[in-house]
Parts: C-alpha cells; structure tokens; sequence
C-alpha cells in the first residue's frame, strides 16, 4: 500500500508528528511485550500461553513499526517509496492470535474454547486479507467493494464477541464478566479506526493532512487494540487464576 502524496515534501512538524506518533507506537507496544514476558509467571499455568501469545503479537508489531519508521524517515529523506504493507504483515498475524489469545484466557471448556477460535481466526484473516486487497486495487469501484466484504467478517466478530462469548461465561466471576464487557467495547471502537480510515483516500482527502491524521489514527488505534488490549486479558487471567485457586489469590493478594 503507497501513499498518493509526496512525503519528501512534508512539512518538518507533520513529518515530525507522524515520526513521532510511530515511535510512541514502537516503545508502547516493546513495553509491553516486555511486561507481559516477565509477568507470565503470576498467573495459573493453564493461562500462560495466552499471555505468552500476547507478548509474541506485541513484539511481532514492535518488529513492523521499526520497518514502517524507517521506511518512513527513508521515503522523508531520500525520496524512496513508503511501504505501508508492513501494516497489513502485523494485521494478518495479530488480529488471529490477539482474538485466540482473549478465548485461552477465559477459561473456557475446550470444546467451547474450540469452537469460539474456529470462528474468529478465519474471520480475521479475511477481514485482513480482503482489506489489502482493497487497498492495492486501483479504482474507487473496486476499493468499496473491498471495504464491503471487509466489512463482513468484522460485524461477524463482533458478534461472535458479544453473543457467542457472552453466553459462555455464565460460570466467569463477576469482575471477569464486567472486563470482557469493556473489552468488546475497546474492540469496537478501537477497529472502527482502521475501516473508517480505509475511506479516507475514497473521499478525495488525499492531502497532507489526511494522510498523517490516517498515520497517527492508525498508531494510536495499534496502542489501544494491541497494548491495552494485553493488559485487560492479562487482567482477565488473573481475575480467573484467582478464582480458581484461593491460595493463589491469597498469595498475590487478589482478595483484598
């Protein structure tokens, strides 16, 4: 995916504004992978891989934002071609294990556990993989086609998210319960950023300042939808250790 506009004659504050909002993304989304890494161990063995899951989907974006600063400062300086599919690379291989990782912490039963990944990770990766296809397509026909059956599998999430796994933790604890329903709604307004951006060259805002309120909309929706998208699970599954273990919630003091 190219940018229409010339970057190498951006203004020096809005190439510092995009550079700047990339890099906060960058050091965001290293923290916590590094936080979740460390912190695995404090909860129940059955919810570590989830975490572990989370760690891997942060660091694998922390890898795509050091090719999509340098491709940027690049293009910035040197006039080379900006390559924004680093974005679709950390899209097809986050958004699957982001959603597999919330099913393993919940604690589900396997066969529901399975059931609820066998929905949502096909789903993803065609969410994702329709929405690159839009965005290399030429012709504002065949981008809104694109961002249609986009759009499909992403409403289908969402109601997988508010139907199918509400309806699986009527055995959850309560405060469980209460995250995983601000969550869906962190989910929701979070990946709402990333379509309603896919419009923007589709409204002729093809401007500087549309492309870097898109670039700066996008980093700040990777913040949410990936970093404090990890902290809530990795929440959830300490919520859930506790509740099935009291001498863990005792020990880490989850009680008080």
């Amino acid at each position: 995916m190219n940018t229409p506009i010339d970057i190498s004659k951006l203004s020096i504050d809005r190439f510092t504004l995009v550079s700047d909002a990339i890099s906060l993304t960058l050091i965001s989304l290293t923290v916590s992978a590094i936080f979740l890494l460390v912190n695995h161990v404090r909860v129940l063995p059955k919810y570590r891989q989830s975490i572990v899951i989370l760690a891997m989907v942060n660091l694998i974006a922390a890898y795509h934002y050091w090719r999509i600063f340098n491709s940027f400062d690049s293009a910035y300086t040197s006039g080379t071609r900006f390559n924004e599919c680093y974005r679709y690379m950390d899209w097809i291989l986050a958004v699957p294990l982001l959603l597999t990782a919330l099913v393993k912490a919940l604690g589900l039963p396997s066969a529901t556990r399975l059931k609820l990944i066998r929905r949502l990770v096909p789903a993803a990766v065609s969410m994702v993989v329709l929405g690159y296809l839009g965005e290399v397509s030429t012709g504002t026909s065949h981008k809104l086609l694109f961002w249609v059956l986009s759009s499909v599998p992403f409403v289908y999430i969402l109601y997988v998210l508010y139907i199918q796994v509400t309806r699986s933790l009527d055995r959850q604890a309560p405060a469980v319960v209460s995250l995983v329903a601000r969550l869906r709604v962190l989910v929701t307004v979070t990946w709402l950023v990333y379509p309603l951006s896919y419009l923007v060259p589709l409204l002729d805002l093809n401007t500087e300042g549309a492309f870097v309120g898109r670039q700066c909309g996008y980093s700040l929706a990777d913040i949410s939808a990936k970093c404090a998208f990890s902290l809530m699970i990795y929440r959830i599954a300490r919520l859930n250790s506790a509740h099935d273990d009291p001498e863990f919630a005792q020990r880490e003091g989850l009680n008080d």
